[in-house]
């Protein structure tokens, strides 16, 4: 695209803009400005800005001012060069595409989330808050996910990364402590996650990745119930509300920005969420949610998939408690869990349900758990 501006007789601006794809349909941007002044007109100043959306940081500026260079210009010549490199840069970084734009997403005063990505196998959302001194992270992701989370804290601030809170145990929360703890952060749980991760730890890499550790690394800093980080300037509160999705769950909670980071306790994408864990507590789940619920909450931030409300937290909620009403019904009815699987419908819980294959697995897995849930002895019934 080429455009013209004729300001006056004796003053022509040019503007083009360019999209070349190489054999790999990978895209390079050009922008371009130019500058032509006299009678008759004559380039005075050229610039040109290429963009590789793959690493945008790396643009390159090539400025020619023809014959002249800036002493030679006068006042108000200077002033447009500089404006036009002003100008470059603002439309180059909102040409930017999509994929090469930032994953940090800003939800209060120094409070950011770092939006996880399934088809890169990061899919773990991870929070930050930037505290006067230091960032507190919440969840690590895998190792790899974590070492883009630390460069990309980096361009929000230049403090010093000192503590990773571990929402549960399984690996893409936790597998990435190793990382952070390189670059001088402390890990902090609580203590059954702690427990979970010595214990459970190693099986559930296995099971995400299929990769063997000789090594994981434990949460140093742990807690029974509750934890505050306040330095004055911002509050998070670390609560454990029970054994719900597995048996250390904990939640980040900031009172003062109404925001929530409550890991797997609640999703919000098509995929379904893990009910088999060995020590999941549907009963306690619900609970926990409930519990959630009725704090002054605005943001909720969940572990996959996109923000949301107070809302978010009930469908949950309502979504597992259904779930495991009707199976409990369904087994103490003598039905199979191969039964269940292919009879059972949830599509009236919206995007919870809406991956067929994935809902099928979620009722086996509370199949193959009910007789471990505390309230599987009373009888049918809905869990409140």
């Amino acid at each position: 695209m080429a455009f013209e501006f004729l300001p006056n007789g004796d003053e022509k601006i040019l503007l083009g803009l360019q999209k070349d794809c190489d054999a790999n349909d990978e895209a390079t941007w050009n922008v371009s400005f130019e500058l032509q002044e006299g009678n008759p007109l004559v380039t005075v100043v050229s610039l040109n800005v290429e963009l590789d959306p793959q690493n945008f940081s790396k643009a390159q500026e090539t400025v020619d001012a023809g014959q002249l260079d800036d002493s030679q210009l006068g006042a108000s010549m200077r002033i447009k060069s500089y404006g036009f490199r002003f100008l470059i840069f603002l439309l180059s970084w909102a040409c930017r595409p999509m994929d090469a734009q930032s994953r940090v997403h800003q939800l209060a005063r120094d409070v950011y989330y770092w939006a996880g990505d399934l088809s890169k196998r990061e899919q773990t959302n991870v929070g930050f808050v930037v505290f006067r001194d230091y960032v507190l992270v919440i969840d690590a992701n895998f190792p790899w996910a974590a070492e883009h989370i630390l460069a990309d804290i980096k361009t929000v601030t230049s403090k010093p990364v000192r503590f990773v809170f571990n929402t549960h145990y399984h690996a893409d929360h936790t597998m990435g402590n190793s990382v952070f703890i390189a670059h001088g952060a402390a890990v902090v749980s609580t203590e059954d996650l702690a427990l979970e991760l010595g214990t459970k730890g190693m099986e559930d890499i296995w099971e995400q990745t299929k990769m063997k550790m000789d090594h994981l690394e434990l949460p140093s800093i742990r807690f029974p119930d509750r934890l505050v980080l306040d330095d004055g300037q911002h509050r998070v509160e670390l609560i454990k509300y029970g054994q719900a999705h597995t048996k250390g769950d904990g939640v980040a909670y900031l009172p003062a920005e109404g925001v929530v980071f409550v890991g797997d306790l609640a999703v919000n994408w098509t995929h379904g969420n893990n009910v088999s864990d060995q020590d999941v507590r549907y009963i306690g789940w619900i609970r926990a949610l409930d519990k959630i619920a009725q704090l002054p909450v605005k943001t909720v931030v969940p572990a996959h998939g996109d923000l949301g409300d107070v809302d978010l937290l009930r469908r949950q909620r309502d979504f597992i408690a259904d779930m495991w009403n009707q199976i409990k019904q369904g087994l103490k009815a003598g039905k199979s869990a191969a039964e269940l699987r292919k009879t059972l419908q949830f599509t009236e819980h919206g995007i919870f349900a809406r991956d067929a294959r994935e809902t099928e697995d979620m009722i086996e897995s509370m199949c193959e758990r009910a007789q471990t849930q505390p309230d599987w002895n009373p009888g049918p019934g809905d869990p409140k």
